[in-house]
C-alpha cells in the first residue's frame, strides 16, 4: 500500500506542476502523502490529529 500512495502523490504533484503550473514544498508533499495512507489504511478521512501523530509515529518505528 506504501508504494501505490507514494506514487499516487507524485503522480497528483506532477499534474499540478504540467497542467496549473503550480508546485507544493517538499515537506507539505510528505505530509499530504501520510495523511493519505492513514487515511487509505483507515478507510475514513483523517479527521483526528491525536490518531494521525500516533501514526505516524508507528511508521517511524517500523
Amino acid at each position: 500500500m506504501i508504494p501505490a500512495c507514494i506514487f499516487w502523490c507524485i503522480w497528483l504533484e506532477r499534474n499540478k506542476r504540467c497542467f496549473d503550473g503550480e508546485s507544493t514544498a517538499l515537506g507539505i508533499l510528505k505530509t499530504r502523502c501520510t495523511e493519505n495512507l492513514f487515511s487509505w489504511t483507515n478507510l475514513y478521512p483523517a479527521v483526528n490529529a491525536e490518531q494521525l501523530q500516533v501514526f505516524t509515529n508507528s511508521l517511524a518505528l517500523a
